[in-house]
């Protein structure tokens, strides 16, 4: 058998490479993991804050909303009014 190399066990250099790679990706979710954790209580404090202001913009956008359809009912009124006064 022409240049035949016979790896036994854990020798063969795939593995070797398959077990860098794994330590590689534990080290880089490790790092993942704190980062995430580090953004996690940098912004905890100011989670309050945050969601009243959610509230708070949500309701804007609803007032906003019906101020606006009572614009376009109120409109609608008048021009009612002014027909109603045109004819008489």
């Amino acid at each position: 058998m022409p240049n035949v190399i016979s790896y036994k066990g854990t020798d063969f250099p795939k593995n070797s490479r398959l077990k860098e790679a794994k330590e590689a990706l534990a080290d880089t979710s490790k790092f993942a993991l704190e980062a995430v954790s580090n953004v996690g209580e940098a912004v905890g404090p100011y989670l309050p804050l945050i969601t009243a202001v959610a509230s708070l913009t949500q309701q804007i956008v609803k007032a906003y909303e019906s101020a606006q359809y009572n614009k376009k009912s109120c409109a609608a009124l008048i021009e009612r009014i002014c027909c109603y006064s045109e004819r008489n």
